[in-house]
C-alpha cells in the first residue's frame, strides 16, 4: 500500500506543480473561497495514485490538503494549512467510476463515484460545524478538532490540565454553509450532503452528474444504515 508521504508527493508533482495557475486564483480567494478544482486526469495514469484516489478518497484527498499547505508555504509565502477547510473538487471521473444511483450499495461505501440523476427536492442551507472548539470547564484551555464527517468529533482531553471537563463552545467554532438535496433515478432517491460552494450549485428539475462518496448514517440503536451522499462536485449530465 502506498504511504500517506508517497500521496502527499504525487500531489505536488502531478497535480499542483503543473497547476500553478489555479493555485494562484485558489490564492486570490482565499480564504472566503476554499476551492481548488482538479479534473481526474490532470492526476495522470499513475495507479498507485489513482487507485487510492477512487477507493480510499478521505486518505487521499486530506493528503491533498496536505500537499497544498506544503506548496502554497514553499511557491507563495502564503499562510495556508492543512486544518483549513480546503474543498478539493474533483470532477471528469473515469466511465469505470460510474455507478447507477439504483446500485449504490455497501461495496461503494467511503469510495469516490460519479452517480447521474435529477434534482428532487433541496432543503434550505444552514450552516454546518467544521472546526469544534471546546473549553475546558477547569482552566479556561479551549481544544479545537476539525469536523470531517457529519459525527461530532471530540478532543481526547484537556492538553492543558488534563482533568477538566470539554464542553463545547458554540461562539469560537467554526461554520460552513451546507445544504440537503435530494438526487432521483427512477425508483431510488439518495439525499446528497452539499457545503460552500457547491451549496446553490443545483436547482429543482436539474439533471446532473454527481462525483460524490457514499457515506452509511446511523444511530447508535439499530445496526440499520442510511445511505447519504457527500457532494464533491457537480456538473451537468452529458444527457441533459
Amino acid at each position: 500500500m502506498i504511504r500517506d508521504r508517497e500521496l502527499v508527493e504525487k500531489w505536488h508533482t502531478q497535480v499542483l506543480e503543473p497547476a500553478r495557475a489555479e493555485v494562484e486564483q485558489f490564492l486570490a480567494r482565499f480564504p472566503d473561497r476554499r476551492t481548488l478544482s482538479i479534473p481526474f486526469e490532470r492526476c495522470g495514469t499513475d495507479y498507485r495514485f489513482t487507485r487510492p484516489l477512487l477507493r480510499e478518497p478521505d486518505r487521499t484527498l486530506g493528503a491533498g490538503r496536505r500537499a497544498l499547505g506544503e506548496f502554497v508555504d514553499a511557491e507563495y509565502d502564503a499562510d495556508v494549512e492543512d486544518d483549513d477547510r480546503i474543498y478539493l473538487r474533483i470532477s471528469d471521473l473515469p466511465e469505470s467510476a460510474r455507478c447507477a444511483l439504483g446500485e449504490v450499495g455497501a461495496d461503494h461505501l467511503n469510495r469516490l463515484l460519479v452517480v447521474e440523476g435529477t434534482v428532487a427536492a433541496t432543503a434550505e442551507s444552514a450552516p454546518r460545524l467544521v472546526t469544534a472548539a471546546f473549553q475546558c470547564e477547569r482552566c479556561g484551555e479551549v481544544e479545537t478538532v476539525v469536523q470531517r464527517t457529519r459525527r461530532l468529533r471530540r478532543p481526547g482531553g484537556c492538553s492543558s490540565c488534563s482533568r477538566g471537563r470539554l464542553a463545547l463552545s458554540p461562539r469560537r467554532s467554526e461554520y460552513v454553509d451546507a445544504r440537503e438535496v435530494r438526487l432521483r433515478d427512477g425508483e431510488r432517491t439518495l439525499p446528497v450532503h452539499l457545503e460552500h460552494d457547491l451549496v446553490d450549485a443545483v436547482g429543482v428539475g436539474d439533471e446532473v452528474d454527481l462525483v460524490a462518496i457514499p457515506r452509511a448514517r446511523a444511530d447508535d440503536e439499530t445496526t440499520a444504515v442510511d445511505l447519504e451522499l457527500e457532494g464533491i462536485s457537480v456538473a451537468r449530465a452529458t444527457s441533459a
